[in-house]
């Protein structure tokens, strides 16, 4: 009977900690996540962006093709990730040579108005599954459209 409690005990540390670490990413992968180089060309990568933004809750509020710069509403985040408050995510585009540079941008509406907003950024410390979770998305619609 002990032995089967100190089974089921570390079973439960085990859990926990794979839990845990599976939300926080190490350094390497914080800056896997943080901004990611796309062998692909700008028009292909901008849409895929606007894409992924569009199915997001917060829906596709703008996206200024010229300065590569597309903008969600400022709403709930998606269900996964338990989100109680208001966030956007803007995500910048440069061409870098015959490659494209994604940089998306987390903020968190902090005002307690509901006719104001106060956006501050929030870091990829404090939110990694928003990052991981955008880029793994995305690398799926780039690969669909790569596949065309």
């Amino acid at each position: 009977m002990l032995e089967a409690r100190s089974a089921l005990k570390a079973t439960w540390i085990l859990i926990v900690l794979a839990v845990v670490g599976c939300t926080r990413l190490t350094a390497q992968d914080q800056e896997h996540y943080a901004s990611r180089l796309y062998p692909v060309p700008y028009e292909r990568v901008l849409d895929a962006v606007i894409m992924r933004v569009t199915q997001y809750p917060m829906g596709l509020a703008d996206a200024d093709l010229v300065k590569g710069v597309v903008r969600s509403h400022i709403g709930k985040t998606t269900p996964n990730l338990d989100a109680t408050v208001d966030y956007q995510v803007t995500v910048i585009m440069r061409k870098e040579g015959d490659r494209t540079r994604v940089i998306p941008n987390w903020h968190v509406n902090i005002s307690s108005e509901p006719t104001q907003s106060d956006l501050r950024l929030t870091s990829i410390e404090k939110h990694p599954l928003f990052y991981k979770e955008f880029f793994d998305e995305l690398d799926t619609l780039l690969a669909r459209s790569t596949a065309k």
